[in-house]
């Protein structure tokens, strides 16, 4: 309950400290007003000058006026037609303004200019820095700082504590701190559940942490240090928070460094009047009025602002809440022609390619179904030559890779002592010769050959066989194997010698009687024999048959 009250407490004196400062800056306006208006022409081209406000509008308006009357002395004494007038601004105040085309030319922070440049179009025309002992200082980042009296010893500690910052949208602050928090693995939320903002003004921050109305405060680096130099403050009252070292640079600062505040302007303000405003502020120099009335400023040319943008898109803030979609829409805005063009080839090429795909798998379908076919085919084909012909399978060097059952029966041999043998090892040796010389050349000229082949069975007798030797190549055009077509003739050759050996048998005019061993029984008898004694002794006329008679039977009729 006391926390309670206490926080209420601080919030009420920080919204009468704000009301007061809010009259402040409206009896300001009224006053400067009129001095930062100047004697112009009606017909002069009027360009609005925004500044960011840090440190307040009062601030602003003592800080910058001062500028904006040189560039209109200078303007009027060159005969310009145009004149410049300053409106302070908090930085949604600043990007309204530059989105309804009220602002022509601002001065901000990196991460305002960033979200113009995307959104508006913005280019950055000078970049501001600070003299500090006598040296320039072109970057800046932000400080996290508390109570001397209140140390905190880094982000971890956030926690729990009542944090001030400037804006949730300035870079050089709430935004930077964020960033560096989540690097030391704090969760935005345990420290943002008492989160103030000041509307922009660094000043109040500082104010409501050396007054104890906050615990901890979010600022610009070099606020303070300027502040003590003029003597509003004494540094010996604050500490940072989780202090970053970088050589060179002269001021407490809790993050990594980056550009400083930039002067920017929008496309259609004219050329002669940025040439004015550039060549003008190059020529201020630390030393003049305008300058320390800035706080000591000067003026560069534009430095690189991507880190700004990358930073920007890493916590996902304006202008890259929804970053594809808006590089998406930025780049059919600004190419849309050459997009739908893009867009259209795209779609007519996924087209042809859907199209191509279907139709190379219908081929494929096409070709599978063919093979298959075929595969079909010669399985018929191989079985119905395996199932009624002597079959045989070689390598391309001769050696027996495959045999069926009609020619493991026509050899008399085993399956297993033919595979892996070599062709010729069952061949006599004219056949080994033929094997060599006719054979193998053939098969390798890729032409088939036939002919008949003796083939030595287990038992050494010879299997005749009328071969027919097909060369089958492979997708190199190469003889890859080759099949042996045969038919078993051992019988047939058999029969056909007995019969020629029986016809000169006939021609002989000797009489001839073969006689079964034994029982003397007669199997054979030729023409003379068959005429003399069967035929005559027997009285049979016609030709004589050979027939089993015997021998005694034979003898008796005689």
């Amino acid at each position: 309950m006391e926390s309670f009250i206490a926080v209420l407490d601080s919030a009420l004196q920080l919204r009468k400290f704000f009301l007061f400062r809010v009259l402040l800056v409206a009896v300001t306006l009224a006053c400067l007003g009129p001095a930062t208006a100047q004697d112009v022409h009606e017909d002069d081209t009027e360009i609005t000058i925004g500044v960011l406000a840090s440190e307040g509008a009062t601030r602003a308006l003592e800080a910058w006026a001062p500028t904006v009357s040189l560039l209109n002395a200078t303007a009027r004494a060159q005969e310009h037609p145009f004149h410049f007038r300053l409106e302070p601004h908090n930085q949604p105040s600043l990007l309204e303004g530059l989105d309804k085309g009220a602002i022509d030319v601002f001065v901000s922070d990196p991460a305002a200019f960033a979200i113009a440049e995307v959104e508006e179009g913005a280019r950055a025309i000078l970049s501001m820095a600070y003299m500090w002992e006598n040296r320039t200082y072109s970057q800046t980042g932000a400080l996290v700082f508390t109570r001397s009296d209140r140390p905190i010893s880094g982000y971890e500690g956030l926690a729990g504590l009542r944090v001030m910052a400037m804006d949730p949208n300035e870079l050089t602050g709430w935004k930077l701190a964020l960033q560096e928090a989540r690097k030391y693995r704090v969760d935005p939320e345990s420290i943002s559940g008492d989160l103030l903002f000041s509307g922009g003004n660094q000043r109040e921050v500082v104010y409501a942490v050396q007054n104890g109305l906050v615990d901890v405060g979010v600022i610009r680096a070099g606020v303070l240090e300027r502040l003590a130099e003029q003597g509003a403050i004494d540094l010996k009252d604050f500490l940072p928070v989780a202090p970053s070292g970088h050589p060179g640079f002269p001021f407490w600062i809790s993050t990594p460094l980056f550009p400083e505040w930039v002067m920017g302007s929008l496309p259609n303000v004219p050329d002669d009047a940025l040439g004015h405003l550039i060549g003008t502020l190059l020529s201020i120099d630390a030393q003049s009025p305008e300058a320390q009335a800035a706080g000591g400023i000067v003026w560069q040319a534009p430095q690189n602002y991507r880190p700004v943008h990358d930073l920007l898109i890493s916590l996902h803030a304006r202008p890259y809440e929804n970053y594809i979609q808006q590089a998406g829409a930025r780049i059919y805005r600004d190419y849309k022609w050459p997009t739908l063009a893009v867009a259209a080839l795209i779609i007519l090429s996924l087209l042809f390619l859907v199209t191509e795909l279907i139709r190379t798998a219908r081929l494929a379908e096409t070709r599978k179904n063919v093979l298959n076919s075929e595969v079909r085919s010669k399985q018929f084909y191989r079985n119905a030559i395996e199932d009624h012909t002597v079959f045989c399978m070689l390598t391309k060097d001769g050696e027996i890779s495959h045999v069926n059952d009609h020619f493991v029966s026509a050899l008399d041999r085993t399956r297993s002592s033919l595979v892996r043998s070599p062709l010729a090892s069952i061949l006599d040796e004219t056949n080994q010769e033929l094997m060599q010389s006719q054979i193998m050349r053939a098969m390798k000229a890729g032409a088939t050959w036939q002919g008949a082949l003796q083939l030595l069975k287990r038992d050494g007798k010879l299997a005749w066989v009328q071969c027919t030797f097909i060369p089958v190549t492979g997708t190199s055009n190469k003889l890859s194997e080759v099949a042996i077509v045969a038919s078993d003739v051992t019988k047939t050759r058999a029969g056909v010698s007995e019969k020629r050996f029986n016809n000169t048998l006939e021609l002989i005019q000797d009489q001839v009687v073969v006689l079964r061993p034994g029982t003397l029984d007669v199997l054979y008898v030729n023409a003379a024999a068959g005429k003399r004694l069967i035929a005559n002794r027997m009285g049979e006329t016609g030709p004589v048959k050979p027939r089993r008679i015997s021998l005694p039977r034979m003898i008796l009729r005689c």
